[in-house]
């Protein structure tokens, strides 16, 4: 704030209270006028001080939390996997509540992750369903980017012009219709158009867990919730943006299969 040149800045003396009284003349006059030539408090600005200091510590403790955030390091999400010793025995058990996958041979869990199900409006359909479909490399029919020269457009199929390239859904494993699970990020909510995503780190394993065949049951609920599911860990890189749309395009969009997938 700039120096004002109000009437308060300009009192006598006898309209302050001297903090000061055998002391010599002071010339300072602070941005809230608290202070004038004669050293005295301008009781009548005091108030106005400490507000104006509240806000600042506000916007100071904002600026705090925001510092903070940002600096906060993203622990590696890892989950680990294990080859079944029976295939034909896999079964796939998905919590929308706890938004979470199970893939279990028996009554041994093979791998138990994180995924992200659909918002109330595109729900995830509940029931018991089979996997039927594996694309490594699938991308999608409905939305992506358009390519016309030299430009590259975010946009729904059939709603652009020029080439249209979907958006990448790597480890696609289909058990409804248009709906599957697939490498996207985990929201910890419902995000997703009724498909259930799963973490870049865990969507391979889990292809290569299922084969076409193996039985998915989705329900509200799952008893595992209460043991393998229990404090599941989350990703926490949900909200990084997606890479350039030059690569998303490109085939780099789809990252090399990681290795060891199991653990045994």
């Amino acid at each position: 704030m700039h120096q004002s040149s109000s009437p308060a800045f300009r009192q006598s003396a006898s309209e302050h209270v001297n903090i000061l009284p055998h002391a010599a003349p002071r010339r300072f006059s602070g941005s809230f006028g608290l202070y004038t030539a004669d050293s005295a408090v301008d009781v009548s600005r005091v108030g106005e001080f400490l507000d104006h200091m509240k806000l600042l510590m506000r916007q100071l403790a904002a600026v705090l939390v925001l510092v903070t955030a940002s600096c906060v390091v993203q622990k590696p999400y890892h989950v680990s996997a294990h080859r079944p010793k029976n295939p034909d025995a896999v079964k796939v058990k998905v919590s929308l509540s706890n938004q979470a996958v199970y893939v279990v041979e028996g009554e041994r869990v093979l791998l138990a992750a994180a995924t992200c199900v659909g918002t109330p409006s595109h729900p995830t359909p509940k029931g018991d369903f089979r996997i039927f479909n594996k694309i490594a490399r699938k991308r999608s029919g409905s939305y992506g980017y358009y390519v016309k020269d030299g430009t590259i457009e975010p946009a729904q199929a059939g709603k652009g012009t020029g080439k249209y390239v979907g958006y990448p859904m790597a480890w696609w494993c289909e058990f409804h219709p248009a709906y599957g699970f697939h490498h996207g990020w985990v929201w910890p909510e419902p995000r997703t158009h009724g498909c259930l995503r799963l973490h870049e780190t865990v969507a391979p394993k889990f292809y290569h867990l299922v084969k076409e065949g193996t039985p998915v049951n989705v329900a509200e609920t799952q008893s595992l919730d209460q043991t393998a599911g229990k404090n599941l860990p989350r990703p926490q890189d949900y909200r990084n943006d997606d890479p350039a749309p030059e690569i998303m395009i490109s085939d780099k969009a789809f990252k090399p299969l990681p290795e060891p997938l199991f653990v045994d």
